[in-house]
């Protein structure tokens, strides 16, 4: 079982405030392709989840921070077992045109769920990527 995954602000934790920065600054089809980069309405949503994520007690780690090609931000928190393999995973992906959706995904059976993020409501969304990433073991009698 894996050690629970907490965040209690670590010192060495990225600084993702910078890495949303990096990420808004690419210019379009920075990629050489089509690739859109993120705009301010992303930025903005993604640094608001960083800062409550910074404000919020026991919240999950956040692991990375990606650009969509599609133009947006995705961010990632993961399950590590001691080997460290990535089994279950979520994601926070804030797009271009404001919707910010959370993904869900146990990796195994490529199952993947999402639902729409209430921005007002990120502590609770906080507190279900901690019991998706973490499973409780069932209490036998």
């Amino acid at each position: 079982m894996p050690a629970p995954h907490t965040n209690i602000n670590p010192p060495h934790a990225p600084d993702w405030k910078a890495r949303i920065t990096e990420l808004r600054n690419l210019i379009p089809k920075w990629d050489g392709k089509n690739a859109i980069p993120p705009n301010d309405i992303a930025a903005a949503n993604a640094n608001l989840i960083v800062d409550t994520l910074a404000n919020t007690p026991d919240s999950p780690v956040l692991d990375r921070i990606n650009v969509l090609l599609e133009g947006g931000i995705s961010m990632y928190f993961f399950q590590t077992t001691i080997t460290n393999q990535h089994l279950l995973y979520c994601g926070i992906d804030c797009d271009n045109e404001g919707e910010v959706v959370l993904l869900k995904s146990d990796r195994t059976t490529k199952h993947l769920t999402s639902e729409i993020v209430n921005m007002n409501n990120l502590p609770n969304v906080f507190a279900e990527i901690k019991t998706f990433l973490n499973p409780q073991p069932p209490v036998t009698q």
